[in-house]
């Protein structure tokens, strides 16, 4: 994860209206958005216009978010976090793969979280994505400590959703390792792992 600053204005989407025509009005399902990218401030920014959009014409059954991701920007992945938690309290995410990093912050906007069984999950440390050669020692100082602010707030958001304390979620960020559904319904991650549909 590295840190990236956001504008905490929220755009109002465009969104189309549905124009299939039909009279009867068909019973409500949630709507799927599928994600599978870096998460960058576009990416994200595509991301919460598209979810806004199906939750707008979901007529209250919700959207359901499939994602994998390789991680990136943690502004833009807590932007959307705190975003998503307020305007749509009612997402669901799934994980069908990996999803590292700045991604689990994605992932944490469900309200209610799942995951398929080959799915996996990676918290590391806040890193930089700047170089630092011929920087003064009074610049490294200041990227420290950043670095660290950024950290203590990742580790602080993501204890208060899972009702952990931030030194076990600092734990998991120092291990860099990849948990699997079993760890992840352990720490609360994920509420459930869903099992494949067998071939007819």
């Amino acid at each position: 994860m590295v840190t990236e600053s956001t504008d905490d204005n929220v755009k109002q989407p465009e969104c189309e209206a549905e124009t299939d025509g039909a009279e009867e009005k068909k019973e409500a399902k949630p709507t799927a958005v599928h994600w599978f990218r870096e998460v960058t401030a576009q990416s994200v920014d595509e991301l919460m216009e598209e979810i806004l959009c199906a939750n707008e014409h979901s007529d209250g059954a919700g959207v359901k978010l499939y994602i994998s991701s390789p991680g990136g920007d943690l502004g833009p992945a807590l932007h959307f976090l705190h975003t998503m938690r307020h305007l749509v309290p009612g997402l669901q995410t799934f994980a069908t793969y990996e999803v590292n990093s700045a991604g689990v912050l994605i992932f944490l906007a469900g309200k209610e979280r799942f995951a398929f069984p080959r799915a996996r999950f990676l918290f590391h440390e806040v890193m930089a994505s700047v170089k630092i050669k011929g920087a003064k020692a009074s610049d490294v100082r200041e990227m420290a400590d950043t670095l660290e602010d950024s950290q203590k707030m990742m580790a602080e958001t993501v204890a208060e959703i899972l009702g952990k304390t931030s030194e076990e979620i600092m734990e998991l960020c120092r291990a860099e390792k990849h948990i699997g559904t079993d760890k992840a319904l352990e720490i609360g991650l994920i509420s459930e792992v869903l099992k494949l549909v067998p071939t007819p």
